[in-house]
């Protein structure tokens, strides 16, 4: 009788030490798996970044085109510069005063800008040049309000306002 008590209590203690040791195993192996999904994950993130860098690096190029068709707008002298070398190259002359721009075109614009307005006196095809270089810059440019006076037989004055888009 001794001898059966005692085996039942030491197969009950076998018992339940093989249950926590499975359940031991069980747990670490859950631990296990969830460490594994994690560094999958984490392996696809660094290919995704990779993948992101290597993408950055061809589109480089064209955001800092994109990037330089924006002035500054605490400091546009390069922009006015441009506007005078341009005048001067196509042989007209030009004067440019800051405008303030209404609420309503800063609201409908995407982008911040600032407002300038431009006189020019020169040749008719000369004025003409210096709007379609103006057009065709590297600056985003809007040609508003624009205004054409004769003052003599080949002189004429142009007016305009230009919005150029800031950064």
């Amino acid at each position: 009788l001794t001898s059966a008590i005692l085996g039942i209590i030491i197969l009950v203690l076998i018992l339940f030490s093989i249950y926590f040791l499975f359940r031991g195993i069980q747990k670490n192996s859950q631990e296990l798996i969830e460490a594994k999904r994690k560094v999958i994950n984490f392996e696809a993130d660094i290919k995704e970044v990779e993948s992101f860098g290597e993408i950055y690096r061809n589109y480089q190029p064209n955001l800092e085109k994109i990037n330089q068709l924006f002035i500054d707008p605490k400091a546009p002298i390069d922009f006015i510069q441009f506007l005078e070398t341009t005048a001067s190259s196509v042989g007209i002359f030009i004067e440019i005063s800051p405008q303030t721009l209404s609420a309503a075109e800063k609201k409908d614009d995407f982008w911040p800008s600032i407002g300038f307005k431009v006189s020019s006196t020169g040749s008719f095809l000369n004025s003409m040049g210096f709007l379609e270089k103006l057009e065709s810059s590297p600056y985003l440019v809007v040609i508003q309000n624009f205004h054409l006076e004769r003052l003599s037989q080949d002189q004429v004055r142009t007016n305009f306002s230009i919005k150029v888009f800031t950064k």
